[in-house]
């Protein structure tokens, strides 16, 4: 959970996804810039196994202030979003946007 929080070094966001993983995260109310910008200062929470896969949950922040949770996959070294949405849930764990 968030509780056991790593803090992570930033690795390149270059190629969010296809198309498929940016409609994905869309129907959250959340732009792939959003996710980048998240995604660059994340804090990894859990991960786990799905099939042959290890997905990720992380929590990061938007330039604007949003507080983004987000499940992504690494594919031949590209981050695959599987999901982004808003957490009201994280926002009173995370330091305040200066």
């Amino acid at each position: 959970g968030l509780g056991r929080i790593l803090y992570i070094q930033c690795i390149q966001c270059a190629s969010i996804g296809t198309a498929n993983n940016r409609k994905k995260i869309a129907a959250h109310g959340v732009n792939s810039d959003e996710f980048e910008q998240a995604f660059a200062g994340r804090r990894v929470a859990d991960q786990k196994i799905v099939g042959l896969e290890r997905r990720k949950f992380a929590v990061g922040q938007t330039e604007a202030g949003r507080i983004l949770a987000m499940v992504y996959t690494m594919r031949a070294g590209k981050v695959r979003p599987i999901t982004a949405y808003e957490s009201r849930k994280a926002r009173g764990q995370w330091p305040p946007k200066p």
